[in-house]
């Protein structure tokens, strides 16, 4: 998912400090003139989506606190939001939402942050980053965030959406809805519910 970020002593000084989880020398750093964005040259990642790939609180409040964009991108068009999203660090999402980060910001292929929270099954860091934007968005597939969810079983999830006010009968861009992702993969519970709470069996 992520661009890697080699061993390597030619990147930046500021992001191996990032990388390595290294407060006291991104202060340092930063103390005698680093460049707060600056990027490693091929996949234009910077401190700071490492920073919050790391999941360290710290290390991002110190970086916001120098100016580092919230909203920077790697080659990949990804964020530090997304990253701390793919990571399940609600702390970190929440300092960087507070600072500007926009969760409707998408990868060169589409994806959303809280698409990176649900694919590695981070459920808190999902409800925090849908409750920034529509319960239905649409991501990256044309799946809501409700199809994905019963799709894959996460029963208490379904239910937190449906309470939300997410709508059980839209459909993926193949016409699919959550309740026939669900029948198909077997998770009868999440299927139950949502036929109790409004799906159409028959759609």
């Amino acid at each position: 998912v992520w661009l890697a970020l080699a061993a390597c002593t030619t990147y930046p000084p500021l992001m191996q400090a990032a990388h390595g989880d290294d407060v006291e020398k991104a202060r340092d750093l930063l103390l005698h003139g680093a460049d707060i964005n600056e990027r490693e040259e091929s996949t234009r990642q910077t401190a700071s989506t490492w920073a919050a790939a790391r999941g360290n609180p710290k290390l991002v409040a110190l970086l916001l606190q120098h100016g580092a964009d919230a909203n920077i991108r790697n080659r990949r068009l990804q964020t530090p939001l997304m990253a701390a999203a793919a990571a399940g660090h609600t702390e970190v999402i929440g300092q960087l939402l507070a600072a500007g980060a926009d969760p409707q910001a998408q990868t060169d292929r589409g994806e959303k942050a809280w698409e990176f929270a649900m694919r590695f099954e981070h459920d808190s860091a999902t409800r925090l980053l849908l409750g920034k934007g529509p319960v239905d968005d649409t991501g990256s597939r044309g799946q809501t965030p409700l199809f994905i969810a019963a799709c894959s079983g996460r029963l208490l999830l379904v239910r937190d959406l449906v309470d939300r006010g997410a709508q059980p009968n839209l459909a993926d861009s193949a016409g699919r809805t959550p309740l026939m992702c669900a029948t198909e993969n077997a998770h009868e519970a999440a299927a139950r519910f949502l036929r109790d709470h409004g799906a159409d069996p028959k759609r």
